[in-house]
């Protein structure tokens, strides 16, 4: 996986803004320079508050664009949906079953036997945590 690149240097960078989380920079001072040159009136576009009346919620601290990204997260968790046609681990794309010895069937992790693209998906980083627990646990 490619890192992301800084937004004064364009070099390669491991760091987030703490706010946004949008931003990304390759050391402190790069994140300080930034934020001089601009990026504290983008950064956080909305703040957290409570009331008696609407509880938890956020309100904008700036005006935000229509379409405009004011957060990203990583997933808490990624898995199957059991609800729908199945899709890859790996990737998430939608499978198409294939004709295997005179049926259709989806290609499968050779490890836990949930469906995959194929060989580069069943191997791939992002899958080799959850194939570990469902080969353990015998799921």
């Amino acid at each position: 996986m490619q890192l992301p690149l800084c937004e004064v240097c364009h070099q390669p960078a491991n760091q987030t803004c703490g706010g946004c989380k949008l931003v990304y920079y390759c050391s402190k001072s790069h994140q300080k320079l930034g934020w001089r040159e601009g990026h504290k009136l983008k950064c956080c576009a909305f703040k957290v508050q409570y009331t008696d009346t609407f509880g938890r919620h956020m309100i904008a601290t700036r005006d935000i664009k229509q379409g405009e990204m004011i957060l990203k997260e990583k997933p808490a968790v990624i898995g199957p949906r059991t609800c729908c046609a199945p899709h890859c681990l790996s990737c998430g794309k939608k499978l198409q079953a294939m004709k295997m010895n005179d049926k259709y069937d989806f290609y499968k992790c050779s490890s836990c036997n949930w469906p995959m693209c194929g060989l580069d998906c069943e191997k791939a980083e992002i899958h080799a945590a959850e194939c570990k627990i469902m080969t353990d646990r015998k799921i």
